[in-house]
Order: C-alpha cells, then sequence, then structure tokens
C-alpha cells in the first residue's frame, strides 16, 4: 500500500529529525520534499482532480472565469498557457504544504506530532480541495500575525487567501478569538446555536435558498470526521483546561467555534468552512501534550501518534468497507499515467 509506505517514511523522517543527531538536518529537510512531491505529482488521485484536470486540457477558460476566484484564475491561466493541467496541482500543492509545514516548524510545541496530525486528518481533503486547501495554508500562515497582534497584516494574509477561494474570508474572526475568556466564546457559540431555527425562519422569509444548508444534505462520511473532531476537542479539553485562559494564545476558542458552523451549516459545508479552525488542532494538539507531567506526557503523546495512524488508515479503508469507489486509491504518479 502506497500511502501506508508514505506515512512509514515521513514517520521515521520525523524521528531521525527530532533525535537531533548526524542526519537529523537532512531528515528535517526531506520531509516536507517528500510530502509536497507526492502531493503535486499525482495523477486522478482526489475527487476533484479530473475536473479540474479537464478543464486545463480542454482548455475552458469561460468555466474557469465562472468558477474561480481572482488569483486561482491566475494559477489556471499559468497552466493554460504551458499547456498543462499538471502544473495546476503543483501550483496549488507546492504553495500549499510549503506554507503549512513552515508555519508548523516555527510555532508547533513538537514539530514531528504537528506532522503527523496534518498528514492524518488534512493530507487527503487537501488533495480534492485544491483551491480552498491554499487559501487555509495562507490563513494559516497568517497565525504569526495573530501572535504578534498585527491586525492589518493578518486582514492582508486573509484577503490574499480570499481572492484564492471566497471562504477564506471566515478566518478573519481567528484573530480575535484566542485572546477571548473561554466562558464567553462557550456562551456565544450556545447562543449561535440555540439561534439556528430563528436564522433559519429569516432565511425563509426572505426567499433565501437553504436546502444545502439542510442537516439531510451531509455527506455521511462528513458527519463521523465532525464526531471525530469533537471527541479530539473533548480529550484536548480534559487534558489542558487547567491552563485554559492562562494561555496568552487559547486555540480552545477557535476549535470550539468550528462546532458552531457545522451545527448551522452542517456536517458537509459546515465542515468546509470549519476546515479553517480544524487545522489549528495541528497546534493545539502537541501544545496540551508539551504541558502534562511525566509519564502521562509520554502516554498521551503514544495515544496521539495511535490515533492519527488508526484516522489515516480507516479514511483509506471506510470505501472499501462501504463498498464505494476510492477517489485515493490507487496512487499513481504523473509520470506512469
Amino acid at each position: 500500500m502506497f500511502y501506508l509506505f508514505f506515512l512509514l517514511i515521513v514517520l521515521f523522517l520525523l524521528y531521525i529529525q527530532s533525535r537531533k543527531r548526524q542526519y537529523s538536518t537532512v531528515a528535517g529537510i526531506c520531509v516536507p520534499i517528500i510530502i509536497i512531491f507526492v502531493v503535486i505529482c499525482r495523477y486522478r488521485v482526489g475527487y476533484d482532480y479530473l475536473t479540474y484536470y479537464t478543464l486545463i486540457e480542454n482548455e475552458e477558460e469561460a468555466q474557469i472565469l465562472y468558477l474561480f476566484s481572482p488569483l486561482s484564475i491566475v494559477w489556471a491561466e499559468i497552466a493554460l498557457y504551458f499547456e498543462s493541467p499538471q502544473m495546476l496541482f503543483v501550483l496549488f500543492g507546492l504553495p500549499t504544504f510549503a506554507l503549512l509545514i513552515f508555519t508548523l516548524k516555527k510555532y508547533s510545541k513538537d514539530y514531528a506530532l504537528s506532522v503527523t496530525i496534518l498528514i492524518c486528518f488534512f493530507f487527503f481533503t487537501s488533495l480534492s480541495i485544491i483551491r480552498q486547501a491554499l487559501a487555509l495554508a495562507i490563513c494559516f500562515y497568517g497565525y504569526r500575525f495573530i501572535v504578534k497582534r498585527s491586525l492589518i497584516k493578518y486582514i492582508l494574509c486573509i484577503l490574499i487567501a480570499a481572492l484564492f477561494h471566497p471562504s477564506a474570508g471566515v478566518a478573519i474572526i481567528i484573530y480575535w478569538l484566542p485572546f477571548l475568556k473561554f466562558r464567553l466564546v462557550v456562551l456565544l457559540s450556545i447562543i449561535s446555536i440555540v439561534a439556528k431555527p430563528l436564522f433559519f425562519y429569516m432565511l425563509n422569509i426572505l426567499g433565501v435558498y437553504t436546502s444545502y444548508l439542510d442537516g439531510k444534505m451531509d455527506i455521511e462520511g462528513g458527519k463521523y470526521t465532525q464526531l471525530i473532531y469533537f471527541l479530539l476537542f473533548i480529550i484536548c479539553f480534559v487534558l489542558g483546561s487547567k491552563n485554559i485562559d492562562k494561555n496568552k494564545c487559547n486555540l480552545f476558542n477557535v476549535l470550539l467555534l468550528s462546532f458552531v458552523f457545522v451545527s448551522f451549516l452542517g456536517a458537509h459545508l459546515g465542515g468546509r468552512i470549519a476546515f479553517y479552525f480544524n487545522i489549528y488542532y495541528c497546534l493545539l494538539i502537541p501544545k496540551v501534550v508539551k504541558g502534562l507531567d511525566g509519564q502521562l506526557r509520554e502516554q498521551v503523546k503514544l495515544l496521539s501518534y495511535f490515533l492519527c495512524i488508526s484516522y489515516f488508515l480507516l479514511y483509506l479503508f471506510v470505501p472499501f468497507i462501504k463498498g464505494v469507489p476510492s477517489y485515493y486509491i490507487p496512487y499513481k504518479f504523473i509520470f506512469f499515467k
């Protein structure tokens, strides 16, 4: 199985890098190179791959102008100029994972664990929603401006991200969330969820089409994914609640709000919006583990790796268990299409 081999190679290199020995630097350099190589050299991997590939191959410029945001159009025009559909996946994939990994390297309390979470929970999704994945990476890169309290620079990040995918605009609220009291965010979340019927009632009065927001439209897998995120949040909260309001930058607030979007918009559409918030598990989980003492820290760290790998394998094999096609298996290199 290609993906299992890929994951094991990445984990092995992360282990060598974390040991701070002779080959640690080389291993650390190899990790992002291997990940990006797998991302940009794939062929027919991801549920939107053929859609994007066909748009460029058939030179459907009118469709591109209709569907894409301004900077995504620029990327598509470059691919059209070179008459290379694969160029589109390079232009989106390379900066996406470069920005994500660079941010984790700078701000994670445990870089190896953060990259493992990134691969196991977000890798496959990023192979499909390539425009939103790049928008997410740009927003996540803006975390440095949240920490430094530089609003103008963070807004600039969000604007650039929104030029790739308009959904990035929702990430603007992340600037303030980590510095609010947790109880206040809980209260606001509860009020928002309780107010959902009123919100939909007003939309109906205004004649706004809401069937796409209806829970019945949810993709079943999306519900299970959000349930797993909820369980992750509960585990992190139980283990890290002692210092929840002592942190200068409280990521619990960011992740809590993701459930409000899921509650409002359903597991599919809400999950797409929550994507901008859930990426912060890559920073929160290592931070919680780092705050534990002695043997408990090591046990929880091992449990974290176990849960990540289990989710990764589950994501791969569920389509076969359900008897439906997988958009990710088999993995094919563009060189051997």
